[in-house]
């Protein structure tokens, strides 16, 4: 199975922002930030980022390779 054919909450992607800070979001948390109006969110491991000093969103393959790879050895 290629990555881009995982469901949106299985992928995880890492957002940089400004200060050099980075952040573990899975593909929900990312599709809730994008339509966000608001500009100061709540991640769910309970940081607070604002929404302007985001630099980029990025799909991490290993992350994503790994957390798959234990979900499948699970099931």
């Amino acid at each position: 199975m290629k990555i881009i054919d995982l469901p949106e909450d299985k992928k995880i992607y890492l957002i940089h922002l400004s200060n050099k800070n980075t952040y573990k979001i899975n593909g929900e948390e990312k599709e809730a930030i994008l339509n966000s109006e608001t500009q100061f969110l709540q991640l769910q491991d309970g940081s607070v980022i604002n929404k302007s000093f985001i630099v980029d969103i990025t799909l991490s393959r290993e992350l994503t390779q790994d957390s798959y790879l234990k979900l499948s050895e699970r099931v």
